[in-house]
């Protein structure tokens, strides 16, 4: 008799997990693009305010920052869910911490109080939060997206034992 109720809680579990996965994915695709619109309004703001990067910087921009959380999302939307996930999650928490160090903490012509005046301080300084925020949404979308992988994967397991 105890077996009919744990039954019937792995497949309650099994489909609130598969359901659970295309809401996360959605609010993915969305934080990323917002997070991936607001780069180049960004980057503007770097040439117009003058604020050179390092080629390093420019690179781990690119790859990390720009290409990463979209080749995420391919990821995730190829069937690759797991791998995509951690993709997105990796980019985004190393493109948050990279934004919170240079725009925040690091005292430089990147950080946003020390920005010189002019037209494109006020962009600069809100696309820098804006993106920590993305940054941010994206880490967090992707950690809970993992958590249903596993818990669906889990699931799955239970049932087939």
């Amino acid at each position: 008799m105890d077996s009919i109720p744990a039954i019937r809680e792995q497949s309650i579990l099994a489909k609130s997990t598969r359901s659970g996965v295309r809401p996360l994915v959605m609010t993915a695709v969305s934080v990323v693009l917002l997070h991936t619109s607001m780069m180049p309004v960004h980057g503007a703001a770097h040439m117009r305010l003058k604020i050179g990067m390092s080629t390093w910087a420019n690179i781990y921009l690119l790859c990390i920052v720009g290409i990463g959380p979209i080749a995420g999302l391919v990821l995730l939307k190829s069937g690759r869910q797991r791998t995509g996930a951690t993709i997105l999650f990796t980019t985004m928490m190393s493109a948050l911490l990279f934004g919170i160090w240079n725009h925040f903490i690091a005292h430089g012509p990147d950080h946003v109080m020390h920005v010189q005046a002019g037209a494109w301080r006020l962009p600069f300084q809100t696309t820098a939060v804006l993106l920590a925020l993305s940054e941010t949404a994206g880490a967090i979308v992707a950690l809970m997206l993992l958590q249903t992988l596993t818990a669906q994967t889990k699931a799955g397991r239970e049932r087939n034992d």
